[in-house]
């Protein structure tokens, strides 16, 4: 009863709000700065990020519809500019997957299609030049495996991925683009994309990547929800619970200062909620706040705040 009281006492009063970006303070003054051309503001604050940071702010302006458009005129006004492509083939590629609307091959249409290879080759193209034109920079190479994705080349994407570790082994949008390339719906298949995550769990340097593992296990759960779901809870328990949770005993005796850290949040959240780990499934929640990724709570229908507290009662 008390329970009862308290879900509703969130549904009433608690909003359902997310921040952008994690709540990343430089997006909209960047996001202003792109509309208005001044495009040396921008410059100088992506340039002062550390690389994982840079790759938020990225996305965080051109996966944004309200800026995606500005980020595509600054490279029609400054084409041999290495930010300006970058920023443009990142908003490209973002155009293109909404073209598609996230289907698999199967279930897109012709019209969608067309539209999805339109902008992805114009988001190539811009990629491609940028990292032409600052081949030590290592976002570029980031974004481009996800328009190889597009594209069913996994070698390219795979050439591009280590192009990319060979300038930042720790990059984690890099490494989160290659789990979902290696997923058996997409390019890999499931002990490839185990692999790869399991070497992501084992390093020790670089504990965002602890990420990558996390996807791997929520999409393990997926798949078996997928072929049976009364008795996936339980399958997935036996096999996976003693793993993440050694990985969560490595993020928690880690220092991660970059706001990506909310990543780790979110998919722990999500899984102790599998798992039926009540107690830090609702710490990680609280970790969370409004810091909200799109995965995996879109498995579990969680758009904001509201339903994420609700969680808590499930």
């Amino acid at each position: 009863m008390f329970n009862f009281f308290k879900k509703q006492k969130v549904k009433k009063n608690v909003p359902n709000t997310k921040t952008v970006a994690f709540g990343m303070s430089e997006v909209p003054q960047v996001g202003q700065w792109l509309q208005q051309s001044k495009y040396d503001e921008v410059a100088a604050c992506y340039q002062n990020l550390e690389n994982n940071d840079k790759s938020l702010l990225l996305e965080g302006v051109t996966l944004n519809a309200t800026y995606v458009d500005d980020a595509i005129e600054w490279q029609s006004k400054e084409p041999n500019n290495y930010l300006a492509n970058l920023f443009s083939g990142s908003a490209l590629t973002f155009k293109a997957w909404e073209a598609r609307t996230g289907l698999l091959a199967k279930h897109v249409t012709e019209e969608q299609a067309r539209g999805f290879y339109y902008y992805l080759e114009q988001a190539y193209e811009h990629l491609a030049k940028a990292t032409n034109l600052n081949p030590s920079e290592p976002e570029a190479y980031a974004r481009l495996i996800r328009v190889f994705m597009g594209f069913s080349e996994k070698e390219k994407a795979q050439e591009s991925f280590d192009t990319l570790v060979s300038l930042d082994k720790g990059h984690l949008a890099g490494h989160m683009f290659m789990v979902n390339l290696l997923a058996p719906k997409w390019l890999g298949s499931y002990e490839e994309m185990k692999d790869f995550a399991v070497k992501c769990a084992n390093q020790n340097e670089h504990p965002l990547l602890y990420t990558a593992y996390l996807m791997f296990a929520v999409q393990s759960f997926i798949d078996l929800a997928d072929k049976d779901y009364t008795v996936a809870e339980q399958r997935f328990k036996w096999k996976y619970e003693a793993n993440i949770m050694t990985v969560y005993k490595k993020a928690n005796s880690s220092s991660i200062t970059s706001l990506q850290r909310y990543h780790l949040h979110n998919y722990f959240s999500y899984l102790f909620y599998v798992l039926s780990n009540k107690k830090l499934r609702d710490k990680e929640i609280d970790a969370v706040g409004e810091n909200i990724s799109m995965m995996p709570w879109a498995y579990a229908e969680v758009e904001g705040l509201r339903d994420l507290q609700l969680m808590k009662f499930s």
